[in-house]
């Protein structure tokens, strides 16, 4: 019930847009939400990872298209400088991927909710690639003093023992 009541809360481009619920019995509940078509950064990841690298759509930064203006130097030649004024092609990167989720984090704090666990299978992928986060099973709300150790070990950093924004931080390391 707190994470129904937690995602109808949230409203931020980079967190998956609550819809409704639907259940039969109080025990057979599910959360529904808007369709994320390209699935999980968990997933994604493990299936580019076994094409050959220059089948790898994926990269670290987005790919960079130079202006217009930096296909000509002042003879006329052809010259291609990326720099101040290349523009970014609209192609998804982890990089874009990482700070989408680090605003919704921000946006997250902001509202006093630590996620508590945040991995690659809890950020969704739409049409766009754009990163959303997702399931709030285990996010807390803050308060003065909490203590329970709950989430993803693997992702959890080695000092957890008290509830705190930086650990959403420490687990972005996706």
């Amino acid at each position: 019930m707190r994470e129904i009541r937690l995602s109808a809360y949230f409203h931020h481009p980079a967190i998956v847009e609550f819809v409704g619920i639907s259940w039969l019995t109080l025990k057979d509940m599910s959360i529904v939400t808007e369709f994320m078509v390209n699935g999980d950064v968990y997933s994604v990841l493990r299936h580019q990872r076994q094409l050959p690298s220059h089948d790898q759509w994926l990269r670290w930064y987005p790919l960079v298209a130079p202006d217009e203006s930096d296909h000509k130097d002042q003879n006329g030649g052809s010259s291609i400088t990326l720099g101040f004024h290349s523009r970014v092609a609209a192609s998804p990167s982890k990089l874009s991927m990482a700070l989408q989720i680090a605003q919704a984090l921000v946006y997250l704090h902001s509202m006093r909710v630590v996620h508590r666990d945040i991995k690659s299978q809890n950020v969704v992928l739409n049409t766009l690639f754009t990163a959303k986060l997702c399931d709030f099973g285990i996010s807390r709300r803050i308060s003065l003093l909490m203590t329970a150790n709950k989430g993803t070990i693997a992702y959890m950093a080695p000092e957890v023992t008290m509830l705190h924004y930086q650990y959403n931080i420490y687990m972005l390391g996706f």
